[in-house]
Order: structure tokens, then sequence, then C-alpha cells
């Protein structure tokens, strides 16, 4: 049992050979290992805890690799026996943000506020640092406030920590964190910088050439993550972010695949396809997926590249083929998509719910609505998410067709299905109706469409009016053209002429006023 202890790399490392020998004759602890981590058994431990104690710095050790509840356990021994110290608690609060466990972070914070041993900096920094890993970037800032409050000095991991959570939308907090960071003279290093960087999915000129310019100024070291996230941070200006790559050249770092594949994505979202093929050399499948999705109505160019990556014998994903697929329906070449699609499933890789919307929507550019719905019913089988774009495309197919009953049908299940129908939703429905004749189910859904808080749009506005001008309801079709002036809507000629050529007849069905407006 010594012989399996000692082979463990984590114990002999963490031990001293003087304990190892000491824990050898502890057959409860030494024969019990935990199969997941190949750590003592916690039980095993407890026992040999009350036996002769453990040497402290393996508990340290310890704690940080058990599982959370084995380390409540063992900890909690500890407290009972009055050998519990700060490099324990430290010890299980790191354990639990390196997996993100942040409610048990906090909670286990909390729980040091009652006990003997009090919490420190490296305590709240642990749990700020699982907050952040959880994207819980509001914990995040109370614990550095909490910091202030309580004296323990926040420093440049406390800070980097919080910064690393606030990606996205929460970017400009990250700018605000920098700023606290000089306010409080706490030093930001160069991992400060680049997690700024990496927040922001686009950030102006000027905020990217000060937080750039002040690198220089603390004499911080650029490095390959700063220029990728700083080229990521450019968004759509592929030319800077073709700058920042020349700068990368210019000062002799080694450009990596995540730096050029972020200036590849620049210029998928500045659509330079033309640029982002010059830049495919030694590319992986992700630099690739991006060029092809910024190839847009290039249809030819996608495949073209599709093929190149298949000469040389690139990983071709669900990314790839969605992105030509994409390609194709801006195109509008249907039959190509399909192609894809067919391809697609061929090579044993499951499309989602881009993958369906293309093609659905390729269905509703055509007109071709059997296949839409097929494709719907296929989403549902097969358990891919269906969202509102997909119901909207296989909608406007059938309004198309004139299958105004389909389209009845669709959004009725789109609404069935929680999914929050949207203008473009109502205007489909709308026109297939009025195609059919159904002013009064038309009316009814403009009516829906205030309740659900849109305002009236042009499109299924016009669809109204033009179905009661085919029935001769000119106080209906009077009442919508009032609602579009009192929106601002610009109306147009041909819902103004209906209007007319309803009011010409004069003819109002009795009660359909009051029926479907009070």
């Amino acid at each position: 049992s010594f012989e399996r202890l000692h082979g463990n790399s984590f114990l002999r490392d963490a031990c001293s050979l003087e304990f190892m020998l000491g824990f050898q004759t502890q057959a409860a602890a030494s024969s019990k290992l935990d199969r997941r981590s190949g750590l003592p058994d916690v039980e095993a431990l407890l026992a040999s805890l009350d036996q002769q104690g453990l040497e402290p710095r393996l508990v340290t050790s310890l704690l940080a690799r058990l599982r959370h509840s084995d380390g409540l356990k063992l900890l909690n021994a500890l407290e009972d026996r009055q050998e519990a110290n700060i490099y324990h608690y430290n010890s299980l609060l790191n354990s639990f943000s390196k997996d993100s466990s942040w409610s048990l972070a906090l909670a286990f914070l909390e729980k040091m506020n009652g006990r003997k041993v009090q919490k420190d900096a490296i305590s709240v920094n642990a749990a700020i640092r699982a907050c952040a890993l959880a994207e819980c970037w509001q914990k995040s800032l109370e614990l550095l406030q909490v910091m202030q409050q309580e004296m323990l000095r926040s420093d440049t991991i406390s800070f980097n920590s919080a910064i690393s959570g606030m990606s996205g939308p929460q970017w400009p907090l990250a700018l605000q964190l920098f700023e606290d960071m000089e306010r409080l003279t706490v030093v930001a290093s160069t991992v400060t910088i680049n997690s700024i960087l990496a927040c922001a999915d686009e950030m102006n000129v000027a905020k990217l050439q000060r937080l750039l310019q002040s690198m220089r100024l603390m004499q911080l070291q650029k490095d390959v993550i700063t220029y990728s996230s700083a080229i990521h941070a450019c968004g759509a200006d592929w030319e800077r972010a073709i700058s920042f790559l020349q700068q990368m050249r210019d000062e002799e770092i080694q450009i990596n695949l995540i730096a050029r594949n972020a200036v590849i994505d620049a210029c998928d979202k500045g659509n330079a396809w033309q640029v982002a093929i010059q830049l495919l050399r030694g590319a992986d499948t992700i630099g690739f997926n991006s060029a092809i999705n910024a190839c847009a109505v290039e249809w030819t160019m996608a495949i073209q590249l599709i093929e190149q990556m298949q000469n040389q014998e690139l990983q071709l994903d669900v990314i790839t083929f969605n992105a030509a697929i994409g390609a194709c329906d801006e195109a509008r070449n249907w039959k190509k998509s399909f192609e894809l699609f067919r391809e697609l499933q061929g090579r044993r890789l499951v499309p989602n719910t881009r993958s369906y919307a293309a093609v659905i929507h390729c269905c509703e550019m055509e007109g071709l609505w059997p296949e839409a719905l097929r494709l719907l019913q296929n989403m549902d089988q097969r358990g891919v998410e269906l969202n509102t774009m997909t119901y909207n495309s296989a909608i406007n197919a059938c309004e198309k067709a004139s299958e105004w009953t389909l389209a009845l049908h669709l959004f009725t299940s789109l609404e069935s299905s929680f999914l929050d129908p949207t203008v473009v939703s109502f205007g489909a429905c709308a026109k297939a109706l009025e195609q059919g004749g159904r002013w009064m189910e038309v009316l009814d859904l403009l009516v829906l469409m205030m309740l659900k808080s849109h305002p009236p749009d042009v499109v299924a506005s016009s669809a109204a009016i033009t179905a009661c001008a085919k029935e001769h309801v000119w106080l209906e079709a009077l009442d919508i053209l009032e609602d579009m002036l009192d929106f601002q809507l610009d109306i147009p000629s041909i819902a103004v002429s209906a209007t007319y050529s309803a009011c010409e007849r004069r003819s109002v069905p009795a009660g359909a006023r009051t029926r479907h407006f009070g």
C-alpha cells in the first residue's frame, strides 16, 4: 500500500519522506484510494487524523484536490481538533474557484466570518475568481467592495480576476475597474490589459489605443495574447486588425493561429472576403470557417474554400457547412444549399438550428412550402431547437404559395411553442390571410399584435387594409389607415388606394366594427 501512495506524484511532491514513512503504518488510510482522484479515501483520512493526526502541508494539498464534500468533512474534523489554519481554508476555497462553484465559495466565505480563522485577501480573491469563471460579475464587484469595507487590500490578482468575468455587454465595467486600479495605486499587469481587451467584442479606437499606450507607459511587455485580444476587440474594423498583425511582425512576436483567426474573423465581420482569403495560408478549420462565412453571396468561392480544406485534410464541421449554405442562401442558389445540407448529413454531422434555418430560408425565397414544412417536422423529430426565425421563413414560404391555412397553423404553432412572434411573423401571416380573403382573421391578428406590445407595422397593416378593401369593409380600412398615421408609418400608395376603393363601395357587414374593435 505504501508503494501505491508513493507512486502518486501529487502525494510524493506534497509530503516529506518522514511523513510518508509514518503514513505507511496506517493501514486504514493507505489501503483505500478514491478511484476518481487517486487520493486517499476521506474516511481513511479521518481515521488517520483521529489516530495520530496528519501533516499540515499534506492536508493543505489534499483540500485542493478532494471532492468538495470530502474536503468539507476533512476541514470540519480539523476545526473540531482546533488544527485548521488559514492555508486550509484558502486551499478549499481555491478548489471551489477552479470549477466555478461560485455559490459554494460565497457560502464558505460567509461561514468563515464566524470562525476562529479570519478570511484574508487570498480567501476573497479565490471567491472572486470562482464568480468570474461562472460569469457572475455582479458578485465579483460586491466582493471587491467587501475587501474595501473590511480593510483587506485588493491587489492585482483581485482586479484581474474580477475583470476576467466582464465579457460581453459588461466590458465597459472592466475599463472602470482599470481606472479604479489607477486610483487605488494597484499595479496593473500585462494580464490586466489582456483581460480587458478579451472582454470586448468591439471597442472604439480611442479606448483601444489608450489601453495599449498605458502598457507602454507602465513598461508592460505586449505578448501574443495582447495582440490577439486587441485584434478581437477590433470587431469589424479589419484594417486596424491587419495593422496589429503587422505590429506583431515588426516586434518579432510569433503570430499564432488565434491571432490569425481573429484577423480573418474581423474580415468576416467587415465583409472583406477577398482579404480573408489572402490570410488563409497555414490556417486551421476555424480560420477557413470565418473566411467561408465572409464570402456572403460569393457562393462559388465558398465551395472552393471547402475543396481547399479537403485538399489540406482539414476537418469540415457543422460550422463549415452552415457558412457555405448561408452563402448559397444569400445568392438564392437553393439547389446548392440543399446539396450541401445533404452532404452535411452524409458526413454524419448533426445539423443544428442554424443549418436548418438557412435551408428553410431558401424554401421561403423560392416558395417551396412543402419542403419547408418537412424540414420543420424533421427539426422537431430530431430534437433540434426551433426558433422564431425558422417559423418566420416557413410562414413566408406558405404566404408566397398562397397557403393561408398552413401559414395560420404555423403561426399558431409558433405561439404554442412558447416562442415570441416578431413583427415579421405577424406580417407574413397577415399577407397570407389577405391573399386568402380572410379579412376578419387579419383584423384579429392586428389586435393580437397590439396585445403582444408590437406597434402596427407597414406590412401587417397594409395587408389588413387590402383584405378589408377586397370585401368592401371601408370603416375598418379607415381605422387601420388612421392608426398608421398615428404611428407615423410610411403608408404605401397601394394601401391608400385600397382604402379609397373600399370607401367607394360603402358596404359594411353588420356588427363587424363592434366585433373587432369594441
